[in-house]
């Protein structure tokens, strides 16, 4: 049976929709937490707030491929339920009350993105995981 180019890319677009959601998206969401502990957590003790942690938590992150783009997003809101709480970090406010990091931006998505395009991790991930005749 001949496959046709457009046969072809389906399946290959499939496969690596499937290695996005199951083995880059862990990756991608245990390296934003590891990115917001170092960014947002380990830099600031607060000492009018309890934190809830939820930039280092996996039940707040969703991961979505849509194609072969995968998009990952902290879902956590604020106390308050106005704000996503990844969107406040980094843009550093509106907060409620006044804290060294009240203005502050905190890139820890940004800085997490930097580090995954330039690690080359991805396209390993890629590689293991697609049949080894696509890959070379």
């Amino acid at each position: 049976m001949k496959k046709t180019v457009g046969g072809v890319m389906k399946s290959l677009n499939k496969m690596v929709q499937q290695i996005l959601k199951d083995q880059v998206a862990p990756y991608a969401i245990s390296a934003l937490e590891k990115q917001a502990q170092e960014d947002v957590y380990d830099v600031y003790q607060p000492k009018m707030y309890q934190r809830r942690n939820t930039l280092v938590q996996d039940e707040y992150y969703k991961a979505t491929v849509v194609g072969t783009s995968l998009t990952v997003k902290n879902i956590a809101k604020t106390t308050d339920g106005k704000h996503l709480v990844s969107s406040v970090v980094v843009r550093g406010g509106p907060y409620d009350y006044v804290f060294p990091y009240n203005g502050v931006r905190r890139p820890f998505v940004e800085n997490t993105a930097k580090k995954i395009m330039d690690n080359g991790d991805v396209a390993r991930i890629l590689r293991q995981n697609l049949p080894p005749e696509l890959v070379g």
